[in-house]
């Protein structure tokens, strides 16, 4: 299980660290770094409605089901995005900065909930700070990938996208192994702090 679960941070923080300089990219190459503050205060205003239903969804389904269906969602706007960015339009770049940001926030979010189902209070002790420096080499591995990927080899950046999106996809595969393997129950209601009614 410990393998699988480094191989799952590893590929989340891959993916964010694919997309932020991607998002960061994009959006300078369209737009202004004045416009940065504004994007700066959109993003912040955007991140609570998204992190309320994120917690009430938490409440309400199976560990399994919030992760799935959360990076299902996830995946889905990064197809949508990939293809809005042929309109080149100014507002594209500001949604996609936006969500990168809100992405960031949702996959670490699972992660660290999945983490609390799969190990008790003395494992995580011992093991959260590895699966954290998983989290750091895979955040490495994708700014390497990313200068490899656009400088090198010539790669459109818009591009990075849809390797985002088939890493997700991989993401998948792991948490259900992970679920099958660890026995955790199907039903049970994902950890949240707050209190059920």
């Amino acid at each position: 299980v410990l393998a699988l679960m480094l191989s799952y941070y590893y590929v989340l923080l891959m993916t964010f660290y694919f997309l932020k300089p991607a998002r960061d990219s994009l959006f300078l190459i369209k737009l202004t770094p004045q416009q940065l503050p504004f994007v700066f205060i959109l993003s912040a205003i955007a991140a609570v409605p998204v992190t309320a239903l994120y917690s009430r969804a938490a409440a309400r389904l199976s560990l399994v089901k919030l992760i799935n269906f959360t990076t299902v969602a996830l995946l889905l706007c990064l197809i949508g995005l990939r293809m809005l960015i042929r309109l080149d339009a100014e507002w594209i770049f500001y949604l996609l900065y936006i969500w990168v940001g809100i992405y960031g926030i949702l996959v670490t979010a699972q992660f660290w909930l999945l983490a609390n189902a799969v190990y008790d209070h003395s494992q995580a002790k011992r093991i959260f700070t590895l699966l954290g420096s998983a989290g750091i080499i895979g955040a490495v591995t994708g700014g390497e990938l990313t200068n490899l990927f656009i400088k090198e080899l010539g790669m459109p950046t818009e591009n990075l996208l849809a390797i985002c999106a088939a890493l997700l996809a991989a993401s998948m595969v792991l948490v259900t192994v992970i679920w099958r393997v660890r026995g955790l129950g199907r039903e049970e209601p994902a950890p949240t702090d707050s209190q059920g009614e």
